[in-house]
Formats: C-alpha cells, sequence, structure tokens
C-alpha cells in the first residue's frame, strides 16, 4: 500500500513539474482534475514538487526548478528542463497519446502532429501471429517456431506466393509495418537463412508452421543487425547552411552517414527520389543526387 502511494506521488510531482515548465504556472485544480484528489493533497504535493526538483550549477550549487507562490507553481526563468521534462520526454509522451496526467498538458492545449497510425490497416489475424512469433519465450522451455506467409512483393509481375519465415523483431515507422525475418526458404540455405523485411500489409495470410528448423540454422537477434556506411552527394545548388542541416537532420559523422540495414531502404527512397509533379519547382529535391556504399 505505501509503495503504490509512493508511485501516486511521485506521478503527481511528475505532472507538476511538466506542466510548470511547459505551460508556465500550476494551480491546485489542475493537480485536481489530473488526480481526483482533495485540494488539500494537490497543496501538499505542489510544496513537495518544489523541493524535489532542482538542477545543478557550473559551481556544483543544487537550485530549484520550481517557485511556489500563493495560488501557484511556476518555473524559476531561465528554465532548466529536468530529464522528465525534457522537450524530447515531452515529445515521447505526446507521441505515445499520453493522458493529461502523465503529459501536464490538456490536448487543446498543444498542437504537434505525428505519422498517421496505420496498424488499422492490417489484418488482425495476422499481427496477432507476428507479434507472438517475436516474444522470447526461451525462459518457459518454448523455442521459435516458424511462420508460413502468403506474401505478394512488388517486383515485376509478382503474384501471392507462400513463404516460409522465422519473425525476430516488428518495425514500425509510420509509414509501414514490417516484420525482420530470416528467410527459411530453401534457395536461402547457402546465404545463411538471411534477416530480410516484409510489410505485414502485402501478407494475405500468416500461420504457424509445424515443421521444425533446420539443424544448420543460427537465429539472429536484432542487435546483431548489420550497419552500413554511405558516402552522400548533396546536389551542388544547396547553400553550405543547407548541407549543415541536412548533416544534422541525417546524424551524419564525419562527412558519412551510418544506419542500420533494414533502414537503408527507406532512406534511399525518402532522401534520393524526386519531387511530386505539384511540388514547388523552388524546392531542391530530392537533395541527394549520389549515395556510395563505402566498407
Amino acid at each position: 500500500m505505501g509503495r503504490a502511494k509512493g508511485v501516486e506521488v511521485q506521478r503527481r510531482s511528475e505532472f507538476i513539474l511538466r506542466r510548470a515548465c511547459w505551460y508556465g504556472l500550476v494551480k491546485s485544480r489542475d493537480v485536481q482534475d489530473a488526480f481526483d484528489v482533495s485540494r488539500q493533497i494537490a497543496g501538499q504535493d505542489m510544496k513537495q514538487a518544489v523541493s524535489r526538483w532542482t538542477w545543478v550549477d557550473a559551481d556544483g550549487s543544487v537550485k530549484p526548478i520550481l517557485s511556489l507562490g500563493t495560488r501557484a507553481v511556476n518555473p524559476i526563468r531561465p528554465v532548466h528542463f529536468h530529464e522528465e521534462a525534457s522537450p524530447a520526454r515531452m515529445l515521447q509522451l505526446l507521441s505515445a497519446k499520453a493522458d493529461f496526467p502523465h503529459t501536464g498538458l490538456r490536448p487543446e492545449e498543444v498542437s504537434v502532429l505525428f505519422p498517421v497510425d496505420r496498424t488499422q490497416n492490417i489484418d488482425p489475424d495476422i499481427l496477432a501471429v507476428m507479434l507472438q512469433a517475436v516474444l522470447d519465450r526461451s525462459a518457459q522451455g518454448l523455442s521459435s517456431r516458424a511462420v508460413m506467409i502468403r506474401y505478394v512483393g512488388l517486383k515485376i509481375g509478382d503474384v501471392y506466393r507462400e513463404r516460409k519465415i522465422l519473425p525476430v523483431a516488428l518495425e514500425f515507422d509510420g509509414a509501414q509495418t514490417r516484420v525482420h525475418a530470416h528467410d527459411l526458404e530453401p534457395e536461402a540455405e547457402k546465404a545463411g537463412y538471411p534477416i530480410k523485411a516484409f510489410v505485414l500489409t502485402r501478407m494475405e495470410t500468416a500461420r504457424f508452421s509445424d515443421e521444425g528448423l533446420s539443424k544448420n540454422f543460427t537465429r539472429m537477434g536484432v542487435s546483431q543487425r548489420k550497419t552500413v556506411r554511405y558516402r552522400l552527394t548533396f546536389d551542388p545548388r544547396l547553400t553550405e547552411d543547407q548541407k549543415s542541416a541536412l548533416r544534422r537532420e541525417l546524424g551524419m559523422r564525419d562527412g558519412s552517414l551510418v544506419i542500420p540495414e533494414n533502414q537503408a531502404h527507406s532512406f534511399r527512397r525518402f532522401y534520393t527520389n524526386g519531387m511530386p509533379p505539384d511540388a514547388s519547382p523552388d524546392i531542391i529535391w530530392p537533395p541527394i543526387i549520389f549515395t556510395e556504399k563505402v566498407d
């Protein structure tokens, strides 16, 4: 009981911190609305939050982040963001569609747009099989099982055909939901059953296979996935400021880009493809005119 109470107090304290830092003030009514507590408890929480949240300056002095007035908690300016209220943490919460008690912000107080959730386009039976397949239940003495899918790719003339795979990870990137899986087709044996990406919406059916795995098979984890390095050539019409911004956007280091191998296709598809016909002629796109894979 005491531990649960402590967790609730911590949640309310984080709420006060986030709302104060981003909205600018927290009233007792905000705490009451978010957590259905009494005005007395809300007042106690506000006092505790002011003493709890601190930062350390260059001289090693511990200083408060918040201050308590007669009616509200306010941030001490300039605002010093604790990691629990950092911009990155707030975006994580907002992208997860966290509610008012978690973000400290009412829906009508903030406008942040995120990619449309396309998981609703996936057959729920297929998604259920894939989610079960990537669960690690070795602690229960259960081993991984292969999955049979009817899949259609985008090669010329491709049609649905049955494929045997062993899923290792699901990936959601907004535009697509993919499963990274070992290709268990007989012709893939010589290549060591490589991991490939399969788009879930291109599957017609999915079911677990009753067949065991080959004795020569070794399952790879996601942490063993390869990375690839590219040397990029920007469009010469870009200014140095534009190139600098793109290097930061891409996370380039030492003049090259290193990304997980499974993201290479998506990267090239977005940054090296042409503009749609209705785009502004003043936009330089694609910004990258050549990619060279380097060792």
